[in-house]
């Protein structure tokens, strides 16, 4: 009995790494060799007979991308508490999986445009959760992913702001505010995400009706607006109007929010002129803000 136990504790090291590296072969088969569908369906095709070897590689292709989207949704519940990989004993294929995620998945606009949301949505929680590790983010940067990122931002965020919204539309917006907040860690960083004009959707979203994508955006751009070039940027966005309209509409959380953002905004002096041309100080006066510099 005791050889046994300690066998099977010996055992788990060595499964856990099988699986990393089954889900890194997942999403290293080029988009082209995959028919990319929802895993819901993927299971609902009849059976090819044993001779038709066109249908048969694709219902194959089907059960390889529905394995692929099986697997990263195990990575993100079993990883989901983890904050550091580059200690991790199994740090390797981490690296590995955060680059091939980035180049094989999030740059390729030919998976982009054919992946399922649910495929896509399952990327980005994966990725997430690797970039809460600073060395991680880094490898993003590296890798070409923010430009990525922010491009296919900006697409859902056209979409949903006209209403085309898929059933995980909220929950990809979601993870792509959340990885941008994680990338404002640096003064460098939150000028790179501006020249990828991150900012620019995020302010649009501050529109949202959801109101868990208005709190991401609002946290995004907190933390773009710790930096100066970023703060000014935002400020011209008719940032102020929308904020103004938070502070004075919506639910205290939102209001703390977005009273914090406007505070920030308002060290630069063309933001604190814009705050008294809205008649901001009144507003600000009767919602007792008193966090807001204007002299």
């Amino acid at each position: 009995m005791p050889g046994g136990v300690k066998q099977r504790k010996l055992s788990h090291p060595d499964k856990e790494a099988k699986a990393l590296c089954h889900l890194l072969e997942l999403i290293s088969t080029p988009s082209s060799k995959q028919k990319l569908t929802s895993p819901k369906h993927a299971f609902s095709k009849v059976l090819p007979a044993s001779g038709d070897t066109a249908l048969t590689s694709k219902v194959e292709s089907n059960h390889n991308q529905t394995q692929e989207t099986l697997e990263l949704e195990r990575f993100s519940l079993k990883y989901k508490d983890q904050r550091e990989f580059s200690t991790h004993p199994h740090h390797k294929p981490f690296v590995q999986i955060c680059i091939a995620l980035t180049k094989n998945r999030l740059c390729l606009q030919e998976w982009l445009t054919k992946a399922s949301q649910e495929n896509i949505l399952r990327v980005l929680m994966c990725l997430r959760i690797l970039l809460r590790d600073s060395h991680y983010q880094t490898l993003f940067f590296n890798t070409q992913g923010t430009r990525s990122l922010a491009e296919y931002f900006q697409r859902i965020t056209d979409e949903y702001l006209l209403s085309t919204v898929g059933p995980y539309t909220v929950d990809i917006l979601k993870e792509m505010t959340n990885i941008f907040q994680k990338l404002t860690s640096s003064v460098d960083r939150c000028d790179i995400l501006v020249q990828c004009e991150v900012h620019m959707p995020l302010v649009r979203l501050l529109t949202a009706s959801d109101v868990v994508v208005l709190h991401c955006c609002l946290y995004a751009l907190i933390g773009l607006a710790q930096s100066e070039s970023p703060k000014s940027q935002i400020g011209e966005l008719n940032a102020v109007e929308i904020l103004l309209r938070i502070i004075q509409e919506y639910d205290t959380i939102s209001k703390k929010l977005a009273a914090n953002l406007l505070r920030l905004l308002c060290s630069d002096p063309k933001t604190r002129e814009y705050v008294k041309l809205e008649d901001g100080v009144p507003i600000l006066l009767r919602s007792v803000v008193f966090i807001i510099y204007l002299n």
